[in-house]
């Protein structure tokens, strides 16, 4: 499941001409219309953050996946006749009955109306056929199930975001279910004023976020009203924001992750200050430039226009990255209507947010009517940036006061339910932060770990020799460089269940037919409320890997299973079909008795 982001690229030439009319028709609307807004689900008023999953059109930039974005613009037939300069027309009235000829005029009876035709019952899906016949599935199939089918176990597929499971997995057994990202604002007191004014952060994802009882919505609200509790009335000068570590403060692209995917909420990174998924809003005049909703933002972002006046609007949104794959911006391409420039409205992500960060603390400042005097954010980023903050945070007559996230078992449940890339990117680094050296490219650093767990739990499992079945460039998913066999990913969902925080990762993962990314799955079949899995939704690679619940008497086993595809976009809804009913065909044969008793 994905947002919907038309609107980010607008030219009718990058449309597939297979495409049904209503989308080349909303594709018209946005390219033309005047005023456009796309109201993301990342927004902070629409709650918790968009799933991983997305579908992309083959051969197009344009997202088209479920609802998530809404447009809001005038109605399409309006539209349509400003852009003609035709008044609009009421739909033709249908043909008078004819009366009967050689006569006078008699009364004609009214045609009978149409019996409704009864909807056609739904097929069931032949799981038989699509694991030995279709040409155009590709299915790797294994589990710990009695006689189980193994099938294409040793070839590799795009993971999507079952990449998770691993993420929070090695997550929970490096940093422990207890552990919680920390904030410090320590200052220096005169009084009721407070100078030299720090804020340490080591990439709390949680700010200004909801969702799952892992959020930090109030945060700076909270870090006001501790001042004003120490009896501070007044901030004066400058507020430096420091990380803990500078890693942190690098927020480079993984390979493999396509560039419509940053520009997208779901798309949006982790850095060392976070504020509301580090995805803001913006709106883009066609031809006078950008405006983010917040200042800060602007230092941060190289917008550039390339646009010129035409007859006609064909714009195109894409991102600018460095050579090393930072996000430092967005350019706005194509021409826009030259009698009236259009102005449209985005949520995009903005790479590191310390700049918004520092800016929504000084309106908290502001709300909580704190005095104020010469009040500016600095973003320590130079070594002797560091050093100087570091220096006014040990003076002996600094106050330091500690902010704390959610603990780890329930931003793993934030994670993995609906799927967030957001909070998963965050932990991936969060594992490098805590297990390596300072001078280790952090999302290396990150990847080793991960793998060095990884390969652990293959050798343990007795399957040395798979280490290379694994690869994993990112935290979330989102990587199409990713890769895994069904085999290697079962043998570390076996020894997941061996870990203590097996069941911190079970109870995170979504439950079919009740909620989390299958809450709309498998709910009037025997996997209703027995199993705890992921999903994994990238354009033709649709996966389900998870834990079928046994129970025998007292004693309650989990049996792994994994279930992996390649296809086309096509197919999406027949391979989640064919994976709901082989997963509930698993449940009805390890629970027999339980089943047959219902």
């Amino acid at each position: 499941m994905g947002g919907t982001g038309l609107g980010k690229t607008i030219p009718m030439s990058s449309l597939p001409a297979s495409k049904n009319t209503s989308l080349l028709r909303l594709s018209y609307l946005i390219a033309y219309a005047t005023v456009l807004t796309v109201a993301s689900a990342c927004s902070q008023e629409q709650g918790p953050s968009p799933l991983a999953d997305r579908e992309l059109a083959d051969n197009s930039e344009i997202y088209i996946g479920s609802d998530q974005y809404q447009i809001q613009a005038v109605s399409l037939a309006s539209q349509e006749g400003e852009n003609s300069g035709q008044a609009k027309q009421a739909p033709a009235a249908p043909p008078a009955a004819q009366a009967p000829t050689g006569g006078a005029s008699a009364p004609v009876a009214a045609a009978p109306k149409p019996k409704p035709k009864p909807k056609p019952k739904p097929k069931p899906i032949d799981i038989e056929y699509i694991l030995t016949k279709s040409k155009d599935i590709s299915v790797g199939l294994s589990s710990d199930l009695p006689n189980a089918r193994i099938q294409n176990d040793s070839k590799a597929f795009i993971p999507a975001s079952i990449t998770k499971v691993i993420t929070t997995g090695v997550a929970l057994k490096q940093l422990g279910p207890k552990f919680r990202y920390k904030t410090i604002l320590s200052f220096e007191r005169n009084d009721e004023v407070a100078t030299n004014v720090v804020i340490l952060a080591d990439g709390d994802p949680t700010v200004g976020k909801y969702g799952y009882n892992a959020g930090a919505p109030e945060r700076m609200d909270e870090m006001v009203a501790a001042l004003k509790s120490k009896g501070i009335a007044e901030v004066q000068g400058e507020v430096t924001l420091l990380s803990v570590d500078p890693r942190l403060d690098i927020v480079s692209y993984p390979a493999g992750i396509p560039t419509i995917d940053m520009r997208e909420c779901y798309g949006s990174l982790s850095s060392s200050f976070n504020y509301r998924n580090n995805c803001a809003g913006v709106r883009v005049n066609s031809k006078s430039g950008y405006r983010w909703e917040s200042d800060g933002i602007d230092e941060l972002m190289s917008n550039t226009l390339e646009t010129s006046a035409a007859e006609r609007a064909s714009l195109a949104l894409a991102p600018m990255l460095s050579s090393t794959r930072v996000l430092e911006g967005f350019v706005l391409r194509g021409t826009y209507r030259s009698k009236a420039p259009g102005t449209l409205s985005f949520n995009l992500p903005i790479g590191n947010g310390a700049g918004w960060y520092g800016q929504m603390f000084i309106k908290s400042l502001q709300a909580k009517k704190m005095r104020m005097q010469d009040v500016r954010i600095k973003h320590a980023v130079s070594m002797d940036e560091r050093n100087a903050a570091t220096a006014k945070m040990k003076k002996w007559a600094t106050t330091h006061i500690a902010f704390e996230s959610a603990e780890l078992m329930n931003i793993v449940e934030a994670v993995n339910k609906p799927s967030d890339n957001f909070l998963a990117d965050s932990v991936f680094k969060a594992v490098g932060v805590r297990t390596s050296k300072p001078n280790v490219d952090l999302l290396v650093a990150s990847h080793d770990k991960l793998k060095e767990t990884v390969d652990a739990w293959l050798h343990r499992d007795g399957h040395p020799d798979w280490k290379n079945d694994l690869s994993f460039i990112d935290g979330a998913g989102l990587s199409t460089d990713n890769r895994a066999t069904p085999r290697a990913f079962l043998a570390v969902l076996r020894q997941l269940a061996n870990e203590p925080t097996f069941d911190v990762l079970r109870e995170s993962l979504a439950v079919a037919g009740e909620d989390g990314t299958l809450h709309d799955r498998m709910g009037r079949s025997a996997a209703n409320g027995r199993v705890h899995a992921k999903t994994g939704t990238l354009t033709g690679s649709y996966q389900l890997v998870g834990y079928v619940t046994k129970k025998a008497g007292n004693d309650v086993e989990y049996v792994p299973f994994v279930i992996l595809t390649s296809t086309a976009a096509k197919n999406r809804e027949k391979v989640r079909k064919f994976q709901d009913a082989l997963v509930a065909k698993m449940v009805e044969t390890v629970n027999r008795r339980d089943v047959a008793k219902q």
